[in-house]
């Protein structure tokens, strides 16, 4: 399986979400060998089933809440993508 980044420009502002929680050595069990998901920031393929960056961020919806499983390939992109939406609106 190989899928697309979740789409968040960035993090939410506080009213809008919230990051809740980072793990910096990550490994998704219930995916196969070679399944990867979009680094979030750079779009790059991340290999789900060994250890990568991994981050579950809140967004408010219409609904309540939507829960995002947001995965980096590394600290620099992590460290990056708070700044992606910033970039991308000037």
């Amino acid at each position: 399986m190989h899928a697309e980044a979740e789409g968040l420009d960035g993090p939410p502002s506080s009213d809008e979400g919230t990051i809740v929680n980072v793990d910096a050595n990550r490994t998704n069990r219930g995916y196969l060998d070679g399944d990867t998901k979009a680094c979030e920031a750079c779009g790059e393929p991340v290999a789900v089933d060994s250890v990568h960056i991994g981050a579950w961020v809140r967004v408010a919806d219409e609904l309540g809440h939507v829960f995002y499983r947001l995965v980096f390939c590394d600290e620099e992109c992590w460290a990056a993508w708070p700044t992606a939406s910033e970039k991308s609106t000037k």
